[in-house]
């Protein structure tokens, strides 16, 4: 099968990789898969992928001129415009080839993960898409025209991983990795402000990590907080702090027990009339502890790994095709 994949590469905005190129760059290395990589500045850090510099000149039919793809992925609306703001329904620059809006010789399909911020599907089907993928299983039940389905995150299990030292190494803390600047994740801030006020938390929020400082900090703490904010969406967080051995302190939200089973995580309420009592029995029992991140670890493995993921998202694009 032959992907091209469609994407604009800006650097400041790199530090999710995990999520965008560097998923690109596992599918391509699937047995049955040959994929190209489009799209400006692309060819800055991502060569291995890229066949052709991106040119706002080239159309579709020229790309397959020289690449015979059979379906075309696009990497989330937002990384389709030189300027993009959802909630201002600000869009400016569209990048995407001349033609696209046009295109008919393949499936189109969206890979979308803030679909949250989207008020309707009017755009998705002013270009033509053929299907949205959602990355949260809440944004994937709101179907209008273009039809949709839930692909979750999934996390490359090779780099996600414990390190293998005792839990009992690691600080005895809950602690917060991310951004909660959105009042879209009132739920984390509120939990990690009780937990830092007992004394039990670890507040990194805000303060950027990113690549293998990231990974490294999740090997760090007991446990790790989260949430599925306002939106109910499916943190990729959630996947990392459980492939890296930490136990998952989060909130309910639409679509968990599809993904998780009661054991392998530890839930807060949302009035977080429980959160220090949760947060306390986390960093006390080590027994507790110790089944809930081996189980976590195991599910991530069976379930949520990239080569499940990958296999997933190939068998909906046979339907397409």
């Amino acid at each position: 099968m032959k992907i091209l994949w469609l994407y604009k590469y800006v650097a400041d905005y790199d530090f999710d990789n995990w999520l965008h190129m560097r998923f690109a760059q596992s599918v391509a290395r699937h047995q049955d898969v040959s994929l190209m990589a489009y799209g400006p500045n692309l060819h800055v850090k991502y060569d291995d992928v890229v066949l052709l510099e991106y040119n706002q000149q080239t159309t579709l039919h020229q790309i397959r001129d020289v690449f015979k793809f059979d379906v075309i992925i696009v990497n989330t609306k937002s990384r389709c415009f030189d300027y993009y703001n959802p909630t201002t329904s600000e869009e400016r620059g569209l990048w995407l080839p001349k033609d696209f809006g046009n295109w008919h010789g393949t499936p189109k399909i969206m890979l979308e993960e803030d679909y949250h911020y989207e008020k309707d599907d009017t755009w998705y089907k002013r270009m033509k898409f053929d299907l949205i993928l959602q990355r949260h299983y809440s944004q994937s039940l709101r179907t209008q025209h273009v039809p949709m389905r839930w692909l979750p995150f999934s996390v490359d299990t090779d780099i996600f991983k414990p390190d293998g030292s005792a839990m009992d190494s690691r600080a005895k803390k809950i602690a917060f990795i991310g951004s909660y600047n959105d009042g879209a994740y009132a739920y984390r801030k509120r939990a990690i402000q009780r937990l830092m006020d007992s004394n039990i938390g670890a507040n990194y929020g805000n303060k950027r990590k990113t690549g293998l400082d990231y990974i490294q900090l999740l090997r760090n703490y007991i446990a790790y907080l989260s949430c599925g904010s306002i939106y109910e969406i499916t943190a990729s967080k959630n996947f990392e702090i459980m492939a890296c051995g930490g136990v998952l302190l989060t909130n309910k939200f639409q679509g968990i027990e599809l993904l998780f089973s009661d054991d392998c995580y530890c839930s807060y309420k949302n009035d977080m009339s429980d959160v220090l009592e949760k947060g306390r029995k986390v960093i006390s029992d080590f027994e507790y502890v110790n089944f809930v991140t081996k189980r976590a670890v195991k599910c991530i493995r069976e379930k949520h790994s990239h080569r499940v993921r990958i296999n997933q998202l190939l068998d909906i694009i046979k339907e397409l095709l």
